[in-house]
């Protein structure tokens, strides 16, 4: 061990330096047909790439363990005809400021697809939901054209990492 002495050339080693600036970001989605209650949260059935972002599929959490400025962006897609509402709930409460909610009407016959994007602070160990804050319930299309479809899904991108 050295202790101040030159010559043993302790002083020639540079100090390690941790970054706090790790990236996190993560994809969820679902897959299967859905109904979504009012006041009920979306659940995603897999998921795509997660660093420091954790998420178990068939769930509606999704973990935030470190703090900053995340980009999120969700899209739904709903079976019509149907008026529909969503927003994020971090930590159980919505965003503030009606910042996440997004609606969509969609006539007869048809589906909509609703999408929503914000720029959330997200302090430390934060749950993430993706909720229907509509006054209905909404199905979440399975099917469409034939051919099994993505319903729902949302990306998370920490800022500034």
């Amino acid at each position: 061990m050295c202790i101040n002495n030159s010559n043993c050339g302790c002083h020639l080693i540079s100090p390690i330096i941790v970054s706090t600036n790790r990236p996190a970001y993560g994809y969820v989605f679902n897959f299967p047909v859905q109904t979504v209650a009012s006041g009920g949260d979306v659940n995603f059935s897999g998921n795509g790439p997660l660093v420091n972002i954790s998420h178990t599929p068939g769930t509606a959490p999704i973990l935030i363990p470190r703090a900053g400025d995340y980009l999120v962006e969700y899209t739904i897609a709903v079976d019509g005809p149907q008026m529909s509402a969503y927003a994020l709930i971090l930590n159980g409460v919505e965003v503030p400021n009606s910042a996440t909610r997004y609606g969509a009407t969609s006539p007869a016959g048809t589906n909509q697809t609703l999408t929503g994007s914000a720029i959330i602070s997200v302090p430390a160990n934060s749950t993430l939901l993706l909720r229907n804050v509509g006054n209905t319930a909404d199905t979440l299309i399975g099917i469409d054209d034939g051919h099994g479809v993505l319903n729902a899904s949302l990306s998370i991108h920490r800022l500034g990492a």
